[in-house]
C-alpha cells in the first residue's frame, strides 16, 4: 500500500525528485475513504476493517512506511498476509503483532473459514495445523525455518536462478466436504477464502545492503461461497428447479501478478495457471519497462502481459503498474497505447487460426480478453 506523495524512504520533498519518485496521478483511495468505506476502526477486529492486506515485496513504490504505519495505527487491516521475510519488517519498524501477520513462501497457501485460519505448508508435504484463539492467529514456523536461506537471501534475478528456486511440489488434497442442508452444525460450511503465494520474476531491497534478503511474490485469491441453511430451506421445494440445496457453492478466483518479468526459456506463468488457475479476474502488469535490456528481467512490457493473461488462463484482466509513478523511460501513457496494439494482434491471430472476425465474444473464451483502467 502507497498513500504518500513519493515512492521513497523519506516524504521530505514531496514534489522533487530528490531521494525518490513523485506521484504523477493521487491515489484512487485516501487513508480516511478507506477507513469510511471499511466500516471504521473497532477494538475487535471482526468488527469492521479489512480483512487482508496483501503484500507482494518491499520495493517502496509498493510498500511505504507511512501508509503501512497508520493502516495499523487506525486499525483497518485484520490479518497481514506476506512473502517470507517481511514479517520481521513489519513487526520491528511498524510494531504488528505477530498473530496478526502470516508469511508464506512460494506455493504455501492460508485458508481463512469462518473468521478461523489454517495453514498448509507444502514444501517436503509437511502440513501444519494454525489455532484459531478468539480470532488471533498462532503457528510456529518450525518447519520452514530451513527453507528461508533458500528462498529468501541472496536469491539471484536471472531466469536461471529463478527457475532453480522454483521447486515445485504436489499440495496434499483435502477431502471434499458435501453439503447436508439437514447437517445441525452449519458452521463447517460456512464461506472460506485461500489466500496461496506465488511465484514472480522479480527482486527486493530497500537499502544498498538487503538486496533479495526478503522473497516476493504474487497472489492467488480463490473464494467460495455457501449459502445459509435458512436461504437453502426456504427456496428448496418438489417445484423448484433451482433448488439452492442441489446448488454447488459459488467459487471465485483472482490473481495479482505483482511486478515480474516475463522469463523467456522457464514457463513461470504457465505453471502458475496450471496449478492456481483459472481465474476470473486478473491484474497484471503493463509499465516500468524501457529501457528493455535493463528492465526486462523485473518489468514485463504490454506484449508480455498479454501473454501471461493467456498463460495464466485469466478471463478478464486489469492493466496495472502504470501511470502513477514514473519509474521507467517509456512515455507516461505508453503502456495502454501498446496493450490496446497487442490485445488487437492477439484477437487477430486467433481469430486467423479460427478463421472467424468476432473472437472475444464468446464469455466462455478467456483468450485476449484485456481491460485497461
Amino acid at each position: 500500500p502507497v498513500f504518500s506523495h513519493k515512492a521513497s524512504p523519506i516524504q521530505y520533498f514531496s514534489k522533487s525528485e530528490l531521494l525518490g519518485v513523485p506521484r504523477r496521478l493521487p491515489p484512487s483511495f485516501t487513508i480516511d475513504d478507506i477507513h469510511y468505506i471499511s466500516g471504521g476502526d473497532g477494538d475487535d477486529r471482526a468488527s469492521g476493517g479489512i480483512d487482508f492486506c496483501l503484500i507482494s515485496h518491499d520495493h517502496y513504490d509498493h510498500l511505504d512506511y507511512d501508509s503501512v504505519k497508520q493502516l495499523y495505527e487506525r486499525n483497518l487491516i485484520k490479518f497481514w498476509i506476506v512473502p517470507l521475510g517481511l514479517k520481521d519488517w513489519l513487526m520491528q519498524e511498524i510494531g504488528i503483532d505477530d498473530d496478526r501477520i502470516v508469511e508464506l513462501e512460494w506455493w504455501q497457501s492460508v485458508m481463512f473459514k469462518n473468521n478461523s485460519c489454517d495453514q498448509y505448508f507444502t514444501k517436503d508435504n509437511n502440513m501444519l495445523q494454525m489455532e484459531r484463539i478468539n480470532d488471533v492467529l498462532e503457528w510456529s514456523p518450525s518447519s520452514s525455518s530451513s527453507s528461508t536461506s533458500a528462498a529468501g537471501t541472496n536469491v539471484g534475478l536471472d531466469e536461471r536462478s529463478l527457475e532453480q528456486l522454483l521447486h515445485v511440489v504436489e499440495d496434499e488434497s483435502k477431502d471434499d466436504m458435501k453439503y447436508d442442508p439437514q447437517k445441525e452444525n452449519h458452521d463447517d460450511f460456512a464461506n472460506e477464502i485461500v489466500l496461496t503465494c506465488a511465484p514472480a520474476q522479480h527482486w527486493c531491497s530497500r537499502s544498498p545492503f538487503d538486496r533479495n534478503t526478503r522473497l516476493w511474490c504474487s497472489w492467488a485469491v480463490h473464494t467460495k461461497t455457501i449459502p445459509p441453511p435458512n436461504m437453502i430451506n426456504s427456496s428448496s421445494s418438489p417445484t423448484n428447479k433451482n433448488s439452492r440445496s442441489d446448488m454447488e457453492p459459488q467459487e471465485l478466483s483472482f490473481y495479482f501478478a505483482g511486478d515480474t518479468g516475463y522469463p523467456k526459456s522457464f514457463p513461470l506463468h504457465r505453471q502458475i495457471g496450471d496449478r492456481l488457475g483459472p481465474f476470473d479476474l486478473s491484474a497484471i502488469p503493463i509499465g516500468a519497462y524501457k529501457p528493455r535490456f535493463f528492465m526486462h528481467d523485473s518489468h514485463c512490457d504490454p506484449f508480455e502481459s498479454v501473454k501471461i493473461h493467456k498463460d495464466i488462463r485469466s478471463k478478464k484482466s486489469v492493466a496495472i503498474h502504470w501511470g502513477t509513478f514514473p519509474l521507467a523511460n517509456e512515455p507516461f501513457d505508453e503502456p495502454p497505447h501498446l496493450l490496446g496494439k497487442a490485445v488487437k494482434l492477439e484477437v487477430e491471430r486467433v481469430s486467423a487460426e479460427r478463421g472467424t472476425s468476432d473472437f472475444g465474444h464468446d464469455d466462455d473464451d478467456s483468450e485476449a480478453k484485456l481491460l485497461t483502467l
